[in-house]
């Protein structure tokens, strides 16, 4: 929410490009140019394809530790839909009424300046 670059939403971002057997688009395939530090520790297990009605792509993966992750891309308000929590400044928060509006406005902000918003949690 902060807006500081993220190891790790790239490497979240980096795993659901990779492994989705979706359509690619331009941001997938920048996203993919060049490998990420952590990705092989990552293997996927499923994929829940893109669908009109949960407006977003997943893949499941598991760690080297075999604990399983759920990485979602699509529309904002289908991923603030499925979320409970936000993560920011090293601190996670409930994602309530307030929360998401803060999300939300930082999110056109960004968007009407020509950015891409990625995120994870």
């Amino acid at each position: 929410m902060d807006g500081a670059a993220s190891d790790q939403v790239l490497r979240y971002a980096y795993l659901n490009a990779s492994l989705q057997t979706g359509l690619p688009n331009p941001l997938d395939e920048a996203i993919t140019q060049k490998p990420v530090a952590g990705a092989g520790a990552y293997t996927k297990v499923d994929e829940i394809p893109y669908d009109f009605v949960r407006k977003r792509l997943s893949v499941v993966v598991a760690d080297a530790d075999g604990s399983h992750w759920l990485i979602a891309k699509g529309a904002l308000e289908g991923i603030l839909s499925a979320c409970t929590q936000a993560y920011s400044r090293g601190q996670e928060t409930p994602l309530d009424r307030d929360r998401h509006s803060d999300i939300s406005k930082k999110y056109e902000d960004w968007s009407a300046q020509g950015y891409r918003v990625l995120g994870w949690r």
